[in-house]
């Protein structure tokens, strides 16, 4: 272990991830970008508004059929289709990344969230960490909208990823401040 990890108020026990674990953070990273608010505006208008302007002369005479079609085809491909795309683009980086394989370790200070693997060492000061979540069976450090620190839950004794958990949240207040939002909205 290393200095920075050995400092660390509380270390995760050694863990390995796997595709499982990547695959379910990409798609929770897809579908959490594709509620933004922002984004939902944006599929209203090309979901919606595209379709009938493409088609507007059909909307003059009430044949609706083809937009209504057409729009279920685009919704379909967003929401059903590219999710699973996302599993290879896991299994690719699991395959790919020597970041990705072997052994690590993430411990949490007052300061700062640090990781380790047998290739790599990470330190990110509690400002630099967005969001944390547990969901599902890990917890997320997001350090952007779009990455984060994995933790699995089962690397931990029963009750002890609570524990580990609820200590970072703690840091990540006191880093914040009490107003501190739970959300992948970096301005909010």
């Amino acid at each position: 272990m290393t200095e920075a990890v050995q400092q660390a108020s509380r270390v995760s026990p050694p863990f390995r991830l796997n595709f499982s674990l990547f695959g379910r953070f990409y798609i929770l990273v897809y579908y959490a970008a594709l509620f933004r608010p922002v984004l939902l505006i944006l599929q209203i208008l090309v979901f919606i508004g595209l379709p009938l302007w493409v088609n507007r002369y059909a909307v003059m005479h009430g044949d609706l059929g083809r937009s209504l079609i057409f729009m279920l085809v685009v919704l379909l491909i967003v929401y059903v289709v590219v999710p699973p795309l996302f599993l290879i683009v896991a299994w690719l980086n699991i395959r790919r990344q020597a970041m990705a394989r072997g052994e690590r370790r993430v411990g949490i200070a007052p300061d700062r969230v640090t990781g380790e693997g047998d290739l790599f060492q990470v330190a990110v000061d509690w400002k630099g960490v967005q969001k944390i979540d547990k969901v599902w069976d890990m917890i997320i450090f997001y350090t952007r909208p779009n990455a984060g620190i994995l933790v699995p839950l089962s690397a931990f004794a029963p009750g002890e990823g609570d524990a580990f958990f609820s200590e970072a949240q703690s840091y990540f207040t006191a880093a914040h401040g009490p107003a501190a939002k739970s959300t992948l909205d970096p301005k909010a």
